[in-house]
């Protein structure tokens, strides 16, 4: 995976499948997460369990619907300030 401890990475989809793995396995190695997915229930679950929560950020975002976009992205960037991947 390289170097992405510290590194703030946004996954999609991340509240199951290869984004869920994503999410554990990046948390592992560092990383400060952005997760969306539009069940944000299970995010938050997923989040409680990840290495450091308190680098985690967990948005409800559904891709189909492009006009929730700009307001997704001013929190993350409220958040970490930037975005790496």
């Amino acid at each position: 995976m390289g170097r992405v401890q510290d590194k703030v990475i946004w996954i999609t989809g991340a509240s199951s499948g290869i984004g869920l793995e994503m999410a554990r396995q990046l948390s592992e190695r560092g990383s400060k997460l952005i997760l969306s997915a539009r069940r944000l229930d299970v995010l938050e679950k997923i989040k409680s369990e990840l290495k450091n929560p308190s680098d985690v950020l967990t948005l409800d975002l559904d891709l189909t619907k492009p006009e929730t976009f700009e307001v997704a992205i001013a929190n993350a960037f409220q958040r970490f300030g930037h975005i790496d991947v």
